[in-house]
């Protein structure tokens, strides 16, 4: 929608022609509306190049004065700015919410994995194991042979 040049002027308390050397330079934007052939400039985008002022300000800066250069901000404007603020704040305590909650998720996967993953293995079953040399095993082969020999006879006379 946008407002006319001519409007927008006068809300920005500015020249109809500053405005309009503002868009042809490119700090403002606007849209040339194709029926009527002048410039739309939006609210927002006209606040973010000339700030405007609430009349309740407007007022009580200059009582009586006729002559003054204050800016009206219309009532729509206002309302819907609040509107936005009110969203911001929204969003902006539904993002601390879920940052808190994703912390607190991270927190249990870390405290599910530490239960999950094996115990590090300690000092002494990391310690190599002691070799036992081949003729001990010869030796106690033998004896085992033996032993089962002595047995088999006793039991077969």
């Amino acid at each position: 929608m946008g407002l006319s040049l001519a409007d927008a002027a006068k809300l920005a308390g500015i020249s109809k022609s500053t405005l309009f050397k503002a868009l042809k330079r490119g700090a403002l934007s606007g849209v040339r509306d194709p029926v009527a052939g002048e410039w739309r400039v939006e609210i927002s985008e006209l606040e973010r190049l000339y700030p405007l002022r609430s009349p309740v300000n407007d007022a009580a800066e200059s009582p009586g004065n006729s002559h003054s250069t204050a800016r009206i901000v219309p009532d729509e404007f206002i309302a819907e700015r609040q509107h936005y603020e009110r969203l911001i704040s929204s969003l902006e305590s539904e993002r601390d919410y879920l940052r808190q909650a994703l912390q607190t998720e991270q927190g249990e996967r870390q405290r599910l994995m530490l239960l999950l993953t094996p115990p590090h293995p300690n000092a002494e079953s990391a310690a190599p194991r002691q070799r036992v040399p081949w003729p001990l095993y010869l030796i106690a082969a033998s004896t085992f042979i033996g032993a089962c020999v002595a047995v088999w006879h006793m039991f077969s006379a």
